[in-house]
């Protein structure tokens, strides 16, 4: 019975043992592995940490703008980690532990930037996506056309960078994506009867960002076809009725009366006709100003009225408002020859045979509307008044040798407007000679000087063919003789008849 009581301590015994030594063996391995006896925490392995994000440099950019994003735990696997802008994701440069290089994406919108790591999301500061910068600009071109007989077929508009487009005769054309600079415009392909007001080409800037605008003005008028087509020397020309007797017309005769021959077309406005001193071109005055037609058309010099040829043909004088100029056969180089401070209400101007000195009338103050005869060098200097009393003198004509000068007006009492006489005096204001009768105005001599031709019979039948309104007569009152179908075009003032203008004929130079 002891014996089994032994046996069986002796077992629980050796149990007892091998579990303290066990027990010994594992705080050993414990001691070696924390020898300094402090007791550590549990840790993870880092790909199992959730990432964060501590900055993002910068904070606004436009797409493509590269992008650093500091923080923690974001690995070193691209293939594991996501960023998005507000949702677009971004293509990743580089990739540490701590900072994810990107740039970025197209379709990014302002929001937060994430990041995505196996499932971990981190959420940092906001990135504002900006709008890119413009690098070109815009042009709004407006064309604006009016006037007679519109060519409809449109106009191009081109820049000198090569841009052409079509337009309507009225519209309006937006040019993009222009580069920044300075551009010159041109409107071409405008009809010959149109002219663009303002410049053409003109200059324009272009501000990237910016909407630039230009202007374009066309005016067109009914295409001219007048032409010149016989020369004029020792014919009578003069502004007669048209067939209609509303308008004008200008029309050439012979001086023996054949051979009448209409010059231009039937218009309102149509004065004071000059022929030229080589008899190819006569000039007018129109609404549009002083006209000049010729055998290659009809064009308008500039602005004015009453214009006179210079004896050589290179100048022509005329009348702006109350003043006198000068300019060129082609209407260049206009020069003021007179002005209020030496003489008032210039009317007629006529050249000297020399070219030296233009005779004109004037008002010079002498009663109640008298009217003198002045004087001036054609260079403007040493103005005169050739005649001083209370009479009236008007268009004079200076003879072919430059001895004489023929003019229509009234010697009476001067009370009012009287009914005009042609007269002949000296040219130095002498001798003054009546040449007729009956009213009677404009003369204009012929090439020889033994003749003048004039406007009288103001009141006559306009209808009936023998009627006739342009006379000629010798320089003594001599053979007065009509020019029968031929009515001179005048604008009456009120019920008198004397005329608002020259609206009488001129002869022109002798045969070549």
């Amino acid at each position: 019975m002891y014996s089994l009581r032994f046996s069986i301590q002796g077992k629980y015994s050796i149990q007892i043992f091998l579990i303290g030594v066990l027990t010994i063996l594992v705080a050993g391995l414990m001691g070696c592995e924390n020898s300094s006896g402090v007791e550590e925490e549990d840790t993870e392995p880092v790909s199992d940490l959730e990432p964060t994000i501590e900055s993002i440099e910068p904070t606004s950019g436009m797409v493509g703008t590269e992008v650093l994003i500091v923080g923690s735990n974001f690995g070193q696997n691209l293939e594991e980690v996501s960023v998005n802008f507000n949702g677009t994701q971004a293509v990743l440069s580089s990739l540490s532990p701590e900072e994810i290089e990107t740039t970025v994406p197209e379709g990014a919108s302002t929001g937060p930037v994430n990041v995505i790591i196996a499932g971990e999301e981190a959420s940092g500061p906001t990135f504002t996506v900006e709008e890119p910068k413009p690098t070109t600009g815009s042009l709004i071109v407006t064309i604006e056309t009016s006037g007679e007989e519109i060519d409809e077929d449109g106009y191009i508009v081109s820049l000198d960078s090569g841009s052409e487009f079509t337009t309507a005769v009225n519209d309006t054309v937006t040019i993009e994506n222009l580069n920044e600079g300075t551009f010159q415009l041109t409107l071409s392909e405008v009809a010959d009867n149109c002219d663009v007001e303002n410049e053409n080409p003109k200059s324009v800037s272009i501000t990237a960002g910016d909407t630039s605008n230009a202007n374009f003005s066309v005016i067109c008028e009914a295409p001219n076809t007048n032409t010149l087509d016989i020369p004029l020397n020792n014919k009578i020309v003069g502004v007669s009725y048209s067939s209609d007797f509303r308008n004008r017309v200008l029309a050439a005769i012979n001086p023996d009366g054949t051979e009448k021959v209409i010059l231009t077309d039937a218009r309102e406005d149509l004065l004071a006709p000059d022929i030229s001193p080589d008899g190819q071109s006569v000039l007018f005055w129109g609404a549009s100003g002083i006209h000049k037609l010729s055998s290659s058309g009809e064009e308008v010099l500039a602005s004015g009225s009453e214009p006179s040829w210079s004896p050589d043909g290179t100048q022509i004088a005329y009348l702006v408002g109350d003043d006198m100029y000068t300019m060129n056969a082609d209407g260049s180089n206009q020069v003021q020859i007179t002005s209020e401070e030496n003489t008032n209400e210039v009317e007629s101007p006529a050249w000297s045979p020399n070219g030296e000195r233009i005779i004109f009338r004037c008002d010079q103050g002498f009663g109640n509307g008298a009217n003198q005869l002045c004087i001036v060098n054609s260079d403007g200097t040493n103005l005169t008044v050739l005649t001083n009393n209370e009479y009236t003198y008007r268009a004079p004509a200076w003879s072919p040798d430059g001895t004489k000068i023929a003019f229509h007006g009234y010697f009476d009492d001067n009370s009012g407007i009287k009914e005009s006489r042609i007269f002949v005096m000296n040219a130095d204001g002498s001798n003054v000679v009546q040449v007729t009768e009956d009213l009677s105005i404009h003369p204009t001599w012929s090439p020889d000087g033994t003749k003048i031709a004039f406007v009288g019979n103001l009141n006559g039948d306009r209808d009936a063919e023998d009627t006739s309104s342009l006379y000629s007569i010798n320089i003594d009152g001599t053979d007065k003789q009509p020019f029968p179908g031929h009515i001179i075009a005048i604008r009456p003032n009120n019920s008198n008849t004397t005329p608002v203008g020259n609206g009488g004929p001129d002869w022109g130079p002798g045969n070549q």
